[in-house]
């Protein structure tokens, strides 16, 4: 998360947060690979185990995607590979759109899945919603 809000910020985030923006009718399609798929719950289930562990990839292209990059010098931040992410040893990845804000994760050694949907988008500050439950349910499992 970023600093802070100064008055003014929290002040303008206050009144905006009193209207809620109705993206029912918003298309996914601009997003165009970002927003392109639509998903289900029991479909999620499958792709992260699927993802994290490399089943519809070759073995040197999957040890080619686990080629960690650390997202920030911090201490214990996630590490980001090639389209997945290494949180804590859950290795999958999280997305959102005007409305919705999800988080899927694989750890092969628990063989446990956590997937979280939000009907919420980011907080002033860039956090995500189901970046924020997710990391909850993630520090309970280990």
């Amino acid at each position: 998360p970023s600093a802070p809000l100064t008055p003014e910020q929290a002040a303008k985030v206050n009144a905006a947060a009193s209207t809620p923006n109705d993206v029912t009718d918003a298309n996914p399609s601009w997003g165009w690979t970002a927003g392109s798929a639509i998903s289900t719950l029991h479909d999620m289930r499958i792709w992260a185990k699927a993802l994290a562990t490399g089943t519809l990839l070759s073995p040197a292209t999957q040890r080619e995607r686990l080629t960690w990059t650390p997202m920030t010098p911090a201490p214990g931040a996630p590490e980001y590979g090639l389209g997945i992410m290494d949180f804590d040893g859950f290795l999958g990845h999280n997305g959102g759109i005007p409305g919705f804000q999800s988080w899927m994760g694989y750890q092969p050694g628990k063989h446990a899945t956590v997937i979280v949907l939000t009907n919420l988008l980011f907080a002033p500050d860039g956090a995500g919603p189901a970046d924020y439950i997710a990391k909850d349910i993630r520090e309970h499992l280990q």
